[in-house]
């Protein structure tokens, strides 16, 4: 498996990708009442929050059968959200083999309530700028100004 940190934002925004169960999400899928007995993992939505950075909205605990990710039950009262930076470290697989009918709705919620504009979604597009890109806020450049003389 491969570990958040060594993907680009892009390789996950806007896709639903498996975290492989761990000490952290087990306890925060605990807290939220998502549901973690039985579980292997969760499943997220990765998306950028112009305030927070990249997110990772957390859709369900699941179970692998072979290559497939059974969603686990959830009530989906609660909203739980982890942030790319606190995910670094955790193991994942993009693109699972889901069925994501049970998630249309949040999907859509995200992508209209953190949509902002055709500019900066071309801005996003940019990968020529992504070695300038800030990894847990990929909307953020590095520049360095310099004085002649």
């Amino acid at each position: 498996m491969t570990l958040v940190s060594q993907l680009s934002f892009r390789d996950m925004y806007h896709r639903v990708c498996f975290f492989a169960m761990n000490d952290y999400l087990a306890e925060l899928l605990e807290a939220a009442k998502i549901g973690a007995d039985g579980a292997d993992g969760a499943l997220g939505y990765g998306y950028i929050d112009n305030e927070a950075g990249f997110t990772f909205e957390i859709l369900a605990s699941a179970k692998r059968e072979g290559d497939r990710f059974i969603p686990l039950p959830n009530d989906g009262t609660i909203s739980l959200k982890v942030r790319r930076g606190s995910a670094a470290h955790w193991n994942i697989i993009l693109h699972p083999d889901v069925d994501t009918t049970p998630f249309e709705e949040t999907i859509r919620f995200i992508n209209e309530g953190y949509f902002k504009n055709e500019g900066l979604e071309f801005f996003r597009s940019m990968d020529a700028i992504d070695e300038l890109r800030h990894p847990d806020f990929p909307d953020d450049l590095r520049v360095l100004f310099m004085k002649e003389g």
